[in-house]
C-alpha cells in the first residue's frame, strides 16, 4: 500500500491476530488504507456522539477493525 493511499496507525490499534509477533515488536506503526481509517474514525465518532443508528450502519459495512474490540491503549491518544 503506498503512502498516499494509506494512513499510519499505532500497532495497538490493530488486532494482535492480524499483526505477526515479529512485526509487532519491530515496528511501532502499520499502514491501513484510507477507507478503513475513515470508517474507523466515523464509527468512533458515532459512538461518542450517541448516534446509535449511524454506528450500526457503519459496523454493518464489514470492516474487520470494527469487528474487534477497541485497542487497549494506555495513556495514548487515538
Amino acid at each position: 500500500m503506498c503512502e498516499s493511499c494509506s494512513r499510519r496507525w499505532g500497532v495497538r490499534m490493530i488486532p494482535k491476530t492480524y499483526v505477526n509477533s515479529q512485526n509487532y515488536v519491530a515496528s511501532s506503526t502499520v499502514r491501513v488504507c484510507k477507507s478503513c481509517d475513515w470508517l474507523s474514525n466515523a464509527f468512533c465518532m458515532a459512538l461518542l456522539q450517541g448516534q446509535h443508528n449511524n454506528a450500526v450502519l457503519i459496523h454493518a459495512s464489514g470492516n474487520i477493525n470494527l469487528r474487534c474490540t477497541f485497542a487497549a491503549i494506555h495513556k495514548e491518544a487515538m
